[in-house]
């Protein structure tokens, strides 16, 4: 509902280093830039960081999604040909779970087309 008071939020992403020069990437929603912008700057000053200007850190980072399979009753390499079928980056193996790699253009493809051959997708992330 947007009535009288309706709040317009928007996204902004902030670049700095953390302790011993980590680099940290911010993303915030918000309805007031400036009230945030001082808010972050206070949390890298306090825990021993510095904000970026915009650029500083993001070269170093790569967007990918994520999509995690529950391995229990499925085959391995029968699950890995179809995720670089799909067009998958990199599929890992862990206890109970297959981990698939993809860019993010074509993680909605490659989550699809799993789902297509029967397989169950436990939870998708976009990082």
């Amino acid at each position: 509902a947007s009535g009288a008071e309706a709040v317009a939020y928007e996204e902004i992403t902030y670049e700095g280093y953390g302790p011993s020069g980590v680099a940290v990437i911010v993303e915030a929603a918000t309805d007031n830039r400036n009230r945030t912008a001082g808010d972050v700057r206070h949390y890298f000053d306090k825990f021993g960081g510095n904000l970026g200007q915009t650029g500083s850190v993001m070269f170093m980072f790569d967007r990918k999604g994520v999509i995690n399979i529950e391995a229990e009753g499925l085959d391995e390499d029968t699950v890995m040909e179809y995720a670089l079928e799909a067009g998958a980056d990199d599929f890992i193996t862990e206890d109970d779970a297959f981990v698939v790699h993809t860019s993010v253009s074509a993680f909605s493809t490659v989550r699809k087309y799993l789902e297509d051959k029967g397989i169950k997708v436990i939870s998708v992330v976009e990082i």
